[in-house]
């Protein structure tokens, strides 16, 4: 995945019931965790422990109380990263999204451009635009 996304959707009833067992601090490991890989290409963080616990802003005994589990539980190595594979199709489905989305605008635009080249006018000058 190239193209940045600022915003993805939670399916938090989802969240909900698959964090329900984990502490307030797991909780936040496990989200910080989905915000670092949507992030990054590839939906993904490296499978590396030095970059998590720098990321996270925790030392070795936090790290093993609150991230590890976190990751053991839901996270899944691929290569050389680690994944979510909720979180990989969710960005799949953007990216399909916005793809979808920018197609059609540019079809609108094509449209208006077309009328403004029939009528000789620039593009937001079209009647009715003010």
């Amino acid at each position: 995945m190239k193209k940045r996304m600022p915003w993805m959707k939670l399916p938090v009833y989802d969240r909900l019931v698959e964090c329900g067992h984990m502490d307030i601090a797991k909780i936040g490991a496990y989200f910080k965790l989905v915000m670092l890989a949507w992030t990054r290409a590839g939906v993904s963080i490296p499978n590396d422990t030095e970059w998590i616990k720098e990321r996270l802003v925790v030392d070795d005994a936090r790290y093993q109380a609150e991230v590890d589990p976190v990751l053991t539980e839901f996270w899944v190595e691929d290569g050389d990263d680690l994944i979510l594979p909720w979180l990989r199709d969710e960005a799949e489905d953007a990216a399909q999204r916005s793809h979808e989305a920018s197609e059609n605008a540019n079809r609108r635009w094509d449209a208006v451009r077309a009328a403004a080249a029939a009528e000789n006018i620039h593009p937001l000058k079209l009647k009715g635009n003010s």
